[in-house]
């Protein structure tokens, strides 16, 4: 894999001017393909050479690259520079990453900036950029922006011409907005007949939502059919098995629940803490007390509860890792799990 990758240095040097009259381009196709199979074993190198393939003029590659810096995978996360990026992916001619500009604004509370360029994606004629803005709006996600009742509208007239996007970005709202879960019925329907054709995005949202919602449609079966669909985010299966694990296998779940989330790629560990904090506390301390004994902090004997060593190893970690503001209201507040479960994967992800 590393040898076929190489070829993007060799890209890189050429140059972008240079490859434009050579029918390049299905070769950048095929390695952009083979950086982002790399990505879960080796996020550093998909990072070192998405850069190449994005200095090569892929514009897919810059915006994906993007991403990595939104995200933080293979890199420190920094959202401007995701910004820069989907900026450049934009003046490239990918009119598609206007959507991921929009929100990549959000993520920094630049509402006028999002809500002006969602509605400049909106104005290309792309559904998704339409149904995207009116999500916006709709959940509140613009801010003082939001003109919430429009969005809710637009949205339900959208999902209602079988519109896949909107219908996708409907039950996401319905997930955010417990008042509104009572409409979601007919939605439901129509996406468990996207997700049995394969969809991995329908089983996704589906998936999402029975978690959120503990909505009855959301049987046992059915969330079990719903993960078996191709093509679901590693991140979404690995979550949902961990749900699922806490609902089957409850009296073993301290013990189950060690094993999966510590065999899970270093860039899928964070999301997992975070879950396995919401399903059982106890359970995560015993994965926090095994990470942090790894990295060589004194914690006591292996327990199940937050006693005096472990408190005294996070506050130590915390305060090594400069996280203590966000570690000051206690080891088990949802704020400090995040901070430390990122820290952890950030040590996994770039050795320390």
């Amino acid at each position: 894999m590393r040898k076929t990758l190489g070829l993007l240095l060799v890209c890189a040097q050429i140059g972008s001017a240079a490859l434009a009259g050579t029918g390049a381009e299905p070769s950048h196709k095929e390695l952009y393909a083979a950086v982002m199979l790399s990505v879960g074993a080796a996020p550093k190198e998909a990072f070192a050479d998405l850069r190449a393939l994005s200095d090569a003029g892929y514009a897919r590659a810059t915006d994906r690259l993007a991403y990595f810096h939104l995200k933080g995978i293979g890199t420190d996360a920094d959202a401007e520079a995701a910004i820069a990026l989907y900026q450049q992916a934009v003046e490239m001619g990918r009119n598609k990453s206007l959507v991921s500009l929009g929100k990549a604004h959000l993520s920094v509370g630049a509402f006028a900036e999002a809500r002006e360029t969602f509605e400049r994606a909106a104005a290309t004629g792309s559904d998704r950029a339409t149904a995207t803005l009116a999500w916006a709006h709709a959940t509140g996600q613009l801010g003082a922006q939001s003109q919430r009742r429009d969005g809710w509208d637009t949205l339900n007239s959208l999902a209602k011409t079988d519109a896949r996007h909107a219908q996708l970005l409907l039950l996401d709202a319905l997930r955010r907005e417990v008042r509104q879960s009572g409409d979601a019925d007919w939605l439901i329907e129509q996406l468990v007949k996207r997700a049995a054709n394969d969809d991995p995005k329908a089983a996704e949202v589906l998936l999402q939502y029975f978690w959120r919602h503990k909505n009855p449609s959301g049987t046992l079966e059915l969330r079990q059919r719903l993960l078996s669909v191709p093509g679901i985010r590693a991140k979404v299966f690995n979550e949902e098995q961990l749900r699922l694990a806490h609902l089957t296998q409850a009296p073993r779940f301290w013990t189950v629940s060690e094993e999966m989330v510590g065999g899970l790629p270093s860039d899928q560990f964070a999301g997992a803490m975070v879950v396995t904090f919401k399903l059982n506390k106890n359970a995560y301390v015993r994965i926090l007390q095994k990470e942090l004994r790894h990295l060589g902090y004194s914690v006591g004997r292996k327990s199940p509860y937050m006693n005096g060593p472990l408190i005294r190893a996070t506050r130590a970690f915390c305060k090594d890792r400069r996280i203590g503001g966000e570690c000051r209201y206690g080891p088990l507040k949802s704020t400090t799990v995040k901070a430390v479960s990122r820290e952890l994967a950030r040590i996994r992800i770039l050795g320390g």
